[in-house]
């Protein structure tokens, strides 16, 4: 079975920041380890709950991105936590993050977009 995909998905290791819009709690710090247009997986130590909207900050080359995102799924082992992350309003996703992803799809491809 193929994943369901809509966007192209890059391995990467871009600083992350966690931001919840409850509370006055500072930035969770955590690393993109993939990344598409319409969302990435986090690694961090903590769980969130899913279904719960955050303000994600990408670090990317000389830029911020801050993207609206929301927790879909978490995976939790004993070194790690994996959270993987839906864009909301992906369709107009920031030109540096596209750009990005454009010029990494090459050599860190994880799944592509297969047009018949």
């Amino acid at each position: 079975m193929k994943p369901v995909r809509k966007y192209p998905r890059i391995s990467c290791n871009l600083p992350a920041s966690i931001v919840f819009p409850e509370g006055n709690l500072l930035p969770i710090k955590s690393t993109a380890t993939q990344l598409g247009q319409g969302g990435c997986l986090l690694q961090t130590k903590d769980l969130f709950g899913t279904n719960r909207p955050f303000m994600l900050e990408l670090e990317i080359r000389n830029a911020v991105v801050r993207l609206v995102a929301r927790v879909l799924y978490e995976y939790a082992f004993s070194d790690s936590t994996y959270v993987g992350v839906e864009f909301i309003n992906s369709e107009d996703a920031p030109v540096v993050l596209m750009d990005y992803i454009e010029s990494m799809i090459t050599e860190n491809a994880i799944w592509k977009v297969e047009h018949n």
